[in-house]
């Protein structure tokens, strides 16, 4: 069964998985597994355990099982997640291994998730999907966390735009769009709106309204603290501000997912 958009939005944004399934003389197992879900067959689920153990259950041809990712949420002290069940048996051939590997490697480009000798690259078709509690990111949640505030700071903030600040000799206060470009990414500039004046201070803030930033990755440069340049980069869906990444290399990460 293919899986809502916000359910493979709250995978999307999970690296590790749990797999539980039974021996066959009933002993439970759980394992700690990379995943990723098959671009082109979308109730098709690639695992590969991490660390790499060998199970005798994993080995059998199929067999049940259960996937689960899940969060705290630490504001509403509830649990988020996602269980997926249905049979899962190792990559029956070179075609279903090879799907599996493209899959993983575009989901983990930086990480070595291949299997080691004797353990086996899972393969699981989804049969029934259950989810619970708030699995928006925060900026899907509500208006209230729509925008950023990136003048001396990374803020959340309600008003629906991105405002960030210039000042000559340490930052353009510039917002770019990210694209591919093979291996790596470059950077699209954006048009800011408007600007409002800061005298006390020098510098001048820009503001990127969110209904003119189409769905993607962006960086932002601004003043941080002690008059130091900060990029940020972040992600914009639906016209607000999702997910906040650390550096270029994660973004970098995440743009080859999503570009996939």
């Amino acid at each position: 069964m293919p899986l809502d958009r916000v359910a493979r939005r709250f995978l999307d944004r999970h690296r590790l998985a749990r797999l539980a399934s039974s021996a066959a003389e009933g002993v439970p197992v759980i394992l700690p597994v990379y995943f990723a879900i098959d671009p082109a067959v979308e109730d098709v689920l690639y695992a590969v355990p991490a660390p790499p153990v060998r199970v005798p259950v994993l080995a059998a041809s199929p067999f049940e099982a259960a996937l689960l990712v899940d969060d705290l949420d630490e504001v509403r002290g509830r649990t988020t997640g996602t269980l997926l069940r249905g049979a899962a048996a190792p990559c029956a051939n070179e075609a279903e291994f090879a799907a599996a590997m493209s899959a993983l490697a575009t989901r983990y480009p930086d990480w070595h998730v291949a299997p080691a000798e004797g353990v086996p690259l899972l393969r699981l078709r989804i049969q029934h999907a259950e989810t619970w509690g708030r699995l928006e990111a925060p900026a899907e949640a509500g208006s209230d966390t729509a925008g950023l505030q990136l003048v001396r700071t990374v803020e959340r903030i309600a008003a629906p735009h991105v405002t960030t600040e210039h000042r000559t000799g340490v930052s353009s206060g510039g917002v770019a769009r990210l694209r591919r470009a093979g291996d790596d990414m470059v950077e699209e500039p954006v048009e800011s709106f408007d600007e409002a004046a800061m005298p006390d201070e020098g510098g001048r803030m820009l503001r990127y309204p969110l209904d003119h930033l189409d769905d993607g990755l962006y960086v932002a440069d601004s003043v941080g603290p002690a008059n130091t340049l900060r990029r940020t980069f972040f992600e914009v869906i639906d016209g607000r501000v999702g997910r906040l990444f650390d550096d270029r290399r994660r973004a970098l990460r995440e743009l080859r997912h999503l570009d996939r």
